[in-house]
């Protein structure tokens, strides 16, 4: 196994093996996947014109009425439980399939949710689809979903794991690399994994896994991270992730690009995201706000939320439905979004 080191910040850890997960002998290959559980009808969108992101505190709920999705359709049941009900739902990470479906975990231990966003309807796994989905095993944190769907990954910090799961839910393997509180997980544009592992001196990993047997091929690691929670993958490779107080952004090859914290508006960084204009947008429990920083340089562009009462995880859906978390409020918070052309670099004047 060979390892590298390289400076603070940049990618300092680098191992090409045919890890297995746990030590344990690679898992049968699952047979093909019945249609996903989010594969269900949806309505087309009316108001893709409509641009209401800078007005303060805007909500566009899911259901019809003044307030945001609460948790559960009224015949909905959390996936992994077999009855559903009881106590209070603690939302914390999203993820947007391509087709607009989000998935929230709930870090309360009731599993994880689908919701239509696009089509404003809300759905879950029946019970006997849930029975076998294996998703409800320990409290989750981060969820990320495939670019075409096909695979969800799961964050689970009880479990000190990442598991694998195919999209109708039935868990393919587990992820278990030394991870102390593993909680953060997107997908990169090559298909590679980011964990974040949040402890007060924590890693930021991408891995290059072979999803027929579970072995990780590759691991890049960046270390030195305050607490890092959520995580976000651009088209360019770039990665974004909130720590304690600040958010990072680095590129593709693990350089840090810029620093973003209190001196420029972001205080509790939690869940992040990428416009289409390669901006990061961040939920701030902090403040209560969603706001939007600069690609280029982690500027303060504007904030698009107000009056939030504890936001965590936040994802984009395709169509422009900025998707929020909302743990304290026990909510899921729709806001349509329209990302603002930024230019790579300021403009040069002429003088």
């Amino acid at each position: 196994m060979h390892k590298s080191e390289a400076p603070h910040h940049n990618i300092a850890e680098t191992e090409s093996a045919a890890l297995r997960p746990g030590g344990r002998a690679p898992p049968i290959r699952p047979s093909p996947v019945p249609p996903a559980f989010w594969a269900f009808a949806r309505s087309p969108r009316t108001d893709d014109n409509e641009d209401d992101s800078d007005r303060p505190g805007t909500l566009l709920p899911l259901n019809a009425g003044p307030d945001a999705l609460r948790w559960g359709p009224a015949d909905g049941r959390p996936l992994g439980e077999a009855g559903g009900g009881g106590g209070a739902a603690q939302p914390v990470g999203v993820a947007v399939a391509p087709n607009g479906i989000a998935l929230v975990t709930d870090c309360g231990g009731r599993g994880v949710r689908a919701l239509d966003v696009d089509g404003h309807q809300g759905a879950a796994l029946r019970r006997a689809q849930a029975a076998g989905a294996g998703l409800g095993a320990g409290a989750c944190a981060g969820v990320a979903v495939s670019s075409r769907g096909y695979l969800v990954v799961l964050a689970k910090p009880r479990s000190r794991c990442v598991s694998a799961h195919a999209r109708d839910g039935r868990r393919l393997f587990c992820l278990q690399l030394g991870w102390r509180r593993p909680f953060g997980v997107a997908f990169t544009a090559r298909g590679r994994v980011a964990v974040s592992d949040c402890c007060e001196s924590g890693t930021l990993s991408v891995l290059t896994v072979d999803w027929t047997s579970g072995g990780v091929l590759h691991l890049q690691r960046i270390r030195g991270l305050r607490r890092p929670s959520f995580l976000a993958c651009g088209e360019d490779g770039a990665i974004a992730v909130s720590t304690r107080g600040s958010v990072h952004l680095y590129d593709g090859a693990g350089t840090l690009v810029w620093k973003s914290g209190p001196d420029r508006g972001v205080f509790r960084p939690a869940g992040v995201a990428f416009d289409s204009e390669r901006n990061v947008v961040v939920a701030d429990r902090g403040s209560g706000r969603v706001v939007v920083l600069l690609g280029r340089d982690g500027g303060l562009l504007r904030c698009v939320v107000r009056g939030l009462a504890g936001p965590q995880g936040l994802a984009l859906s395709p169509s422009g439905v900025l998707v929020i978390a909302d743990r304290e409020a026990e909510a899921l918070i729709t806001h349509a979004y329209q990302p603002v052309h930024t230019p790579p670099q300021p403009p040069a004047f002429i003088h």
